[in-house]
């Protein structure tokens, strides 16, 4: 898989903004087409369904991580990122409390200026996309179970 240019400029985009959506997968396209068809059908799966549970979707170049809200008692009651199996070895899926970005987003609706409000949100979602990945590089992901001798 290629990796990116040191200089590679990442960038946040929302699920909802559709032309930067766009320019973005664009220019994961240049350094690696497989891996940009794949980002854009994580995002666009995100993006198209309302009830989406998906905080973030996002790519170094190597590693595609996927980060879920779930309840936060699925997770023994941690904040997240926790890492689950996946049969992609490049594909790191993370799961993460929906309560802690509820109260999250809850604080950044709050505040009187919308444009700090974005940026405490966005600097909320990279945290656990930098964090989900971060645990993988560390080897922290755990094996998809191997499937039972009689079967």
């Amino acid at each position: 898989m290629a990796k990116f240019p040191e200089d590679f400029d990442s960038q946040s985009v929302r699920f909802d903004d559709h032309l930067a959506l766009h320019a973005a997968i664009g220019r994961i396209w240049i350094h690696d087409p497989s891996l940009a068809e794949f980002v854009g059908a994580e995002m666009r799966r995100a993006a198209d369904d309302s009830e989406s549970n998906v905080l973030c979707v996002g790519t170094d170049g190597d590693l595609t991580v996927t980060v879920i809200l779930v309840p936060q008692a699925l997770i023994s009651n941690e904040t997240g990122p926790v890492l689950l199996p996946s049969a992609n070895p490049h594909h790191v899926i993370a799961v993460a409390s929906a309560e802690v970005a509820s109260r999250r987003a809850i604080e950044c609706l709050a505040m009187e200026s919308p444009g700090e409000a974005q940026i405490q949100w966005d600097s909320f979602v990279n945290w656990f996309f930098d964090r989900s990945l971060a645990l993988a590089r560390l080897g922290v992901r755990p094996e998809v179970p191997k499937s039972p001798e009689y079967l």
